[in-house]
């Protein structure tokens, strides 16, 4: 238990950036053992936007890639470690773009 609260701790701040091709970069957590990877159709980032799992990276990996996606598609990313017993933290920051500003996506 005391490792999931020291976990809990640092995934929420753990600070995630994306880059204008999607791809993301995180700062790894202590005690994680995987990342979710989410992502909404909007570039509010809310969390009633209808945030989705788009992909679970495994180990000590801190990046994910999510190419393919039209210049013009507003979208948010966020990120949730989890640990050996699968228990999820808190979320990161998020990141994302407008479609009236397709070639930057900002950490929110």
């Amino acid at each position: 238990v005391i490792v999931m609260r020291k976990l809990l701790l640092i995934a929420l701040l753990f600070p995630l950036t994306a880059f204008a091709d999607n791809t993301l970069t995180w700062d790894a957590s202590s005690g994680a053992s995987n990342y979710n990877v989410e992502r909404c159709p909007s570039s509010t980032c809310e969390d009633t936007c209808g945030w989705a799992n788009i992909a679970t990276v495994v180990g000590t990996i801190t990046t994910y890639g999510d190419p393919g996606l039209p210049d013009d598609y507003a979208v948010c990313y966020r990120v949730a470690a989890t640990n050996a017993n699968g228990e999820l933290s808190g979320y990161s920051n998020t990141a994302g773009k407008s479609a009236a500003d397709p070639a930057n996506l900002r950490v929110r």
